[in-house]
């Protein structure tokens, strides 16, 4: 038993320090070109052209920054460094604040202010980041609303995530409302054995709810 523990402590040891070479190189490396993309595309755009050029320029630009943005996630999402519930809290109130800004939305967060050290696997910080980002992705996009509400409430084992709108609402026995959205949810609720529920009207708002238990610590 001690020989195995040893042996598998050894094999994430191993696993932890090539993710964070992984990260070390994707930032070093792909980061720094995908930077120098996007400056040069700011510049070409100041630079005088006609008008059939200045749309791909542009798009050139946005096309850059918004995988500067991606392989920025993908980083924070490998590197075990940020292995913890307090990094992940962290990332989902900085994401939410700035997806809302960027989406002009009238954002309300509540997120706890004191939250431990707890640690959560790669695969969980990463399946938790895709649920809001559709819960997001779908107030800001489909449902008109002005106004969206993030809240986390951390429980003994388990996490609770809520994103609210005050947007056109649907009938939820229409399962069309969400289309591959809905599915990619419960697929990634699944794959965390949790549990969610929506809340809607039409005309009244939309309320997401999940319930995703914490994953257990490693002896």
């Amino acid at each position: 038993m001690i020989t195995e523990k040893i042996h598998r402590l050894d094999r994430e040891r191993v696993l932890a320090q090539e993710r964070a070479r992984i990260a070390r190189d994707m930032h070093d490396d792909i980061g720094a070109s995908l930077t120098r993309i996007s400056l040069l595309s700011e510049v070409a755009k100041l630079l005088p052209s006609t008008g059939s050029e200045s749309a791909p320029v542009t798009r050139i630009s946005d096309i850059a920054r918004d995988a500067v943005d991606k392989m920025g996630e993908l980083v924070w999402a490998t590197n075990p460094k940020f292995d913890t519930l307090d990094n992940l809290t962290a990332y989902l109130r900085e994401y939410s604040a700035r997806f809302l800004a960027d989406a002009r939305r009238k954002g309300r967060l509540e997120f706890p202010q004191n939250v431990p050290a707890f640690p959560v696997g790669s695969i969980f910080r990463r399946n938790v980041v895709m649920i809001l980002k559709e819960g997001l992705n779908n107030a800001a996009k489909h449902s008109g609303a002005t106004e969206v509400g993030v809240s986390l409430d951390l429980h003994p084992g388990r996490l609770e995530l809520t994103i609210t709108d005050n947007g056109c609402g649907f009938d939820e026995t229409d399962p069309r409302r969400f289309g591959n959205g809905l599915n990619n949810l419960r697929e990634r609720i699944q794959a965390l054995k949790g549990t969610f529920s929506v809340a809607s009207q039409p005309g009244a708002g939309t309320r997401l709810a999940f319930r995703l238990p914490l994953p257990p610590e490693k002896a």
